[in-house]
């Protein structure tokens, strides 16, 4: 079995943190925008209706949403946080993945 690397602070507390990943590099203002994006569909979509997404067509639908936005991004449109709905669009695409490797693993 591999030995644990951990790092001892000051106060003697040890900690692993090799090799994790290190949340507090996202900025605070992305995941804020990210919240804002997401909060505006609730009317639309409801909470958490991405999280039905199983299928390709699903998938396809949103990686052509990101895909848009992207272009909306590059050309400089301000309409919307088209940034905000690249990472949205991207996690939500990635959740449907998700859920299809569950799916295969459980012998549908």
């Amino acid at each position: 079995m591999a030995e644990v690397q951990q790092t001892t602070f000051e106060s003697g507390m040890t900690k692993e943190l090799e090799g994790k990943p290190c949340p507090t590099l996202i900025p605070t203002a992305f995941i804020r925008r990210l919240a804002v994006h997401m909060t505006k569909n609730l009317a639309k979509y409801g909470r958490d209706n991405w999280k039905k997404g199983n299928s390709q067509e699903e998938l396809l639908a949103l990686r052509d949403a990101a895909f848009r936005h992207m272009l909306a991004w590059l050309d400089g449109q301000d309409d919307e946080d088209h940034g905000a709905a690249i990472a949205a669009n991207i996690f939500m695409a990635d959740n449907v993945i998700t859920n299809q490797l569950k799916a295969a693993d459980n012998g549908g």
